[in-house]
């Protein structure tokens, strides 16, 4: 009996300690109710943490990193993303962010660990805004009504003809889109 007892108090301490040092990797965490994701405290070489849970989207705004220390984005346990609704007609969006990692492949039980399972009426991930530097990983993207992945950004996108984007004032570079 009492070496049943200490044999459950080890498990606790390592399954504790195990959980505290996973959560440490999380600089800032976000669960299915904060669907926007903005750029204000988030600084080069942080970790934000996307919690399990089901999504209707993701919105990264504004969110930049550096070349040497870029922000990585992963999963806390499965993340699922279903939008049924007409809006706002994207699962996951890169909307003026650079030097990003997005990663689904951050626990070994799930290959794709971010998994966008059906956009109404949208695209499954859009790279877009003057977004540039982004690499995608481990995430599975399925029931698209329009595209699976969108990397574009359009020359006039404020529409006020200010033409901000146009190939000599913006490129989008190092896109890397991998075990997708």
């Amino acid at each position: 009996m009492r070496s049943c007892i200490t044999f459950l108090l080890i498990m606790f301490v390592v399954i504790a300690l195990n959980d505290s040092l996973y959560a440490q990797d999380c600089t800032h965490t976000y669960y299915s109710v904060q669907n926007d994701i903005l750029g204000d405290d988030i600084a080069p070489g942080d970790t934000v943490c996307l919690m399990a849970g089901n999504w209707k989207y993701i919105l990264l705004k504004n969110i930049h990193g550096t070349e040497d220390k870029p922000v990585f984005i992963r999963n806390y346990g499965p993340v699922n993303i279903q939008n049924q609704e007409n809006n706002p007609g994207y699962g996951i969006k890169f909307d003026r962010c650079s030097h990003i990692k997005l990663s689904g492949a951050t626990n070994e039980q799930f290959y794709y660990g971010i998994k966008i399972l059906e956009i109404l009426n949208g695209t499954g991930i859009s790279i877009d805004n003057l977004s540039s530097d982004i690499e995608l990983e481990n995430i599975e993207i399925s029931n698209t009504s329009i595209a699976g992945i969108y990397a574009k950004t359009e020359p006039d996108y404020f529409q006020d003809c200010s033409f901000i984007a146009t190939r000599e004032k913006f490129l989008m570079e190092n896109i890397s889109i991998h075990d997708c």
